[in-house]
């Protein structure tokens, strides 16, 4: 692990930016109301990964790192706002030895049920539910579809 290395350029990979001082760098995917998502003028303190999150209100496009979206913006902003660590801190660019894993293929909308559980279920949309329930009755009602369309053929007469 690099630790107590002064970094004065960066690279960002699958862009054109090499050797450069800050980042600024306007994603190429809309972001309504306020256009694209764009970085400006950041300077990180190390090395990562910016994560945006899966919030259905903003879709990806709010920063959780602030900072990097916020060059100008003053302190006490930055520490009002955004995503904090467990020390109440804003959150930093995610470094690949912090990650512990990686989310694995899942069925669509049965986490919602992990939530529901875990007392968390305010934060699932509404439409999360309807799929959910869908995709159960569908799990139900396509083996008895199956036997209707393809009955079994008895041994026994009747």
């Amino acid at each position: 692990e690099l630790k107590h290395i002064c970094i004065l350029t960066w690279d960002v990979p699958g862009s054109n930016l090499v050797n450069v001082a800050n980042i600024s760098l306007k994603l190429d995917y809309s972001c309504a109301p306020h256009g694209n998502l764009t970085i400006d003028k950041w300077v990180p303190n190390h090395e990562g990964y910016l994560t945006t999150g899966d919030n259905r209100l903003t879709n990806g496009c709010t920063i959780d790192q602030l900072r990097a979206t916020s060059s100008t913006a003053d302190d006490s902003y930055i520490l009002s706002r955004g995503l904090k660590d467990e020390y109440g801190n804003p959150v930093t660019a995610v470094r690949d030895n912090w990650i512990v894993g990686v989310a694995s293929s899942e069925v669509p909308w049965v986490g919602s049920i992990k939530l529901l559980f875990s007392g968390t279920s305010d934060f699932v949309s509404p439409k999360t539910w309807s799929n959910l329930l869908t995709l159960i009755a569908a799990v139900v009602i396509m083996p008895m579809l199956y036997d209707i369309v393809f009955p079994k053929e008895s041994d026994e007469e009747e």
